[in-house]
């Protein structure tokens, strides 16, 4: 649809691609955790201290949508990293 964002995920054996996460906000940052199996991806507007600002956690099969944090104050989300 246009205007939205989407997280996908592509099987390297079978070059299948899925949409696991779809957003009407920007996706910003994206990272995989490997120790839990979890992708998390941060969306936005593009206006700094909106209520659409998140930090989202999703399973990496696309279940499991969930919040993991939100309004950021007066920082816009961008790029993830892990710290492990």
């Amino acid at each position: 649809r246009p205007g939205a964002s989407k997280v996908v995920s592509i099987n390297l054996s079978t070059s299948a691609i899925s949409t696991i996460a779809t957003s009407v906000s920007t996706i910003n940052g994206i990272v995989y955790d490997s120790r839990i199996n979890k992708v998390y991806y941060t969306v936005s507007d593009g206006v700094a201290a909106t209520s659409t600002d998140e930090l989202r956690r999703i399973n990496s099969d696309g279940t499991g949508d969930e919040l993991f944090l939100a309004n950021f104050g007066a920082n816009v989300p961008g790029n993830l990293a892990l710290d492990k």
